[in-house]
């Protein structure tokens, strides 16, 4: 059986051993944040389950946190593409102040990864003078993101996922290129596998091909991917395997010249919405037409 986030520390907080900060890398964020509430329940419940890491269920403490409003919790959710400094200092302002209820104070930091170059120096001025019975727990999604001086003040955990080859076992109808574009996030690779959503990416897959055969248009291709940004990341997944094998074949400035037009394209989409992002998508796939078809 698989460890959870909160088998991993309970022995270390029943010893009295577990740092002030916690930081958890993550492949698969939906996984990881479905396991949160047991590990934050843990830290703030009165009698915790340790052999079973979690809280116990019934004290105020757990009641409050299942009920979505205890005092003495906080989770900081992004609902934009950056973490800002006002958000930190919201983080801040919790622990300069003593626990209302419970006997430990905790602060989730969603998709740390996401923090601006401010934001990260004013959390750090936080790390540097930890106050006791306060936990922050950051959850970073990909491995190594955040400044070196926060990390290094953080205990790091890398919530348990299955390898690929067990990922094959456990779903051996899906296609091995699901698989490998899930990247060990298992959350992902359950939704891709509903009959709706796996038909489209077998159609983007079988379209892809058909289109690297020179048997398919660009037009043609374009209105199989442009639909939904999750269809547009598998292709851009796709078109780096084969940009691997045609490196692989000895082409190194094709395959060169087609990985910097991928790097520009990731970085252009991130900017741009609406019509200009369908403007670099029809640029990209035409551009590539010479270079690894």
């Amino acid at each position: 059986m698989e460890n959870r986030l909160a088998d991993i520390i309970s022995a270390s907080l029943q010893q009295g051993k577990l740092p002030h900060a916690l930081l958890i890398e993550t492949l698969d964020l939906a996984k990881t944040q479905s396991e949160l509430p047991d590990l934050v329940a843990m830290l703030l419940c009165e009698t915790p389950d340790y052999s079973a890491s979690k809280g116990c269920g019934h004290c105020k403490q757990c009641q409050l946190l299942m009920a979505g409003n205890h005092p003495d919790f906080l989770s900081i959710e992004p609902t934009t593409n950056s973490i800002g400094i006002d958000e930190i200092r919201a983080v801040s302002n919790k622990f300069t102040t003593t626990a209302q209820l419970a006997q430990a104070q905790v602060v989730v930091i969603q998709n740390a990864q996401l923090m601006t170059e401010n934001a990260a120096n004013a959390l750090l001025k936080t790390l540097e003078e930890p106050n006791a019975k306060c936990y922050l727990v950051l959850v970073s999604v990909g491995y190594v993101k955040l400044m070196p001086t926060i990390i290094s003040r953080c205990q790091q955990i890398r919530q348990p996922v299955l390898s690929k080859d067990a990922l094959k076992q456990k779903y051996p109808n899906l296609p091995d290129y699901l698989v490998g574009f899930a990247d060990q996030n298992e959350s992902l690779l359950v939704k891709m596998a509903e009959p709706d959503e796996l038909n489209e990416y077998v159609r983007v897959y079988q379209s892809f091909i058909t289109w690297l055969k020179g048997q398919e248009s660009s037009a043609t291709l374009l209105s199989n991917i442009a639909s939904k940004d999750e269809l547009i990341e598998f292709w851009v997944y796709l078109v780096s395997r084969r940009i691997r094998q045609v490196l692989m074949k000895g082409y190194l400035q094709p395959a060169e010249q087609a990985q910097a037009l991928i790097h520009e394209f990731n970085f252009t989409r991130r900017q741009v919405k609406g019509h200009n992002k369908a403007l670099a998508l029809t640029s990209l796939v035409h551009q590539l037409e010479g270079l690894i078809r």
